[in-house]
């Protein structure tokens, strides 16, 4: 592999590597410090009888903004699919379009993005969440802390079927909601005695403006 490759710029192209089994690209450019980018991969077939596929991949790679030439075309993930793949790149503002993806494995994506700074954006097909207390459950730390560290702002694009869930092993805090197209989910708006209040779609958060048609001070009560 290239782990530690000090002066690596440019990464060799995979483009046409569409299979991926065990440990293939496990730490394949991790500390490379100066790699600018990704290498172009179109991956559509993991060995899901494998785990650590592409584990710590690009771990502490600071120079790398884009991940999008890594391209993921399969559904199934299995155990540390992408444990720690971006962990630590510091300058990752794109991340790999992950809306192929519909299943949870054991810590699939535990820290995969964990502290990319500038990263305001996330697209990823799975329906549900995974168990964070049994650790002897297949999807046990799916998520664990993987958008921890990201941009405060930011839009979290997802399956309509997924729960919104917030938090440090979810969907952070104050990012917004769209579909897998990246449309943003419209707040709901309701008008009842003279109060309006504005909901975020998909479970944010709600507040109330208060108004009079006759020049009064507007109060909850009038």
């Amino acid at each position: 592999t290239f782990s530690g490759c000090s002066s690596l710029i440019t990464p060799p192209d995979l483009s046409g590597i569409c299979y991926a089994k065990g440990s293939t690209f496990r730490e394949t450019f991790s500390n490379c410090d100066l790699l600018e980018s990704v290498a172009p991969m179109n991956v559509t077939e993991i060995d899901t009888s494998s785990a650590n596929q592409f584990r710590a991949m690009y771990y502490h790679c600071f120079a790398i903004t884009d991940a999008s030439p890594l391209r993921i075309g399969f559904a199934t993930t299995t155990q540390n699919t992408f444990y720690q793949m971006f962990a630590d790149d510091r300058n990752l503002s794109t991340a790999p379009d992950l809306t192929s993806i519909t299943t949870l494995a054991h810590q699939f994506m535990r820290l995969a993005f964990y502290n990319c700074l500038p990263l305001d954006v996330v697209k990823i097909g799975i329906s549900e969440w995974g168990d964070f207390e049994d650790s002897t459950a297949s999807d046990y730390n799916a998520t664990y802390q993987w958008l921890s560290g990201v941009n405060s702002t930011g839009v979290f694009c997802k399956n309509s079927t997924l729960p919104v869930t917030r938090g440090i092993n979810y969907i952070p805090t104050n990012w917004s909601i769209a579909d897998l197209n990246g449309k943003l989910y419209a707040p709901v708006i309701t008008n009842n005695n003279n109060t309006i209040t504005i909901t975020e779609a998909e479970g944010g958060a709600s507040c109330q403006i208060y108004y009079t048609v006759d020049g009064t001070t507007p109060t909850p009560e009038n």
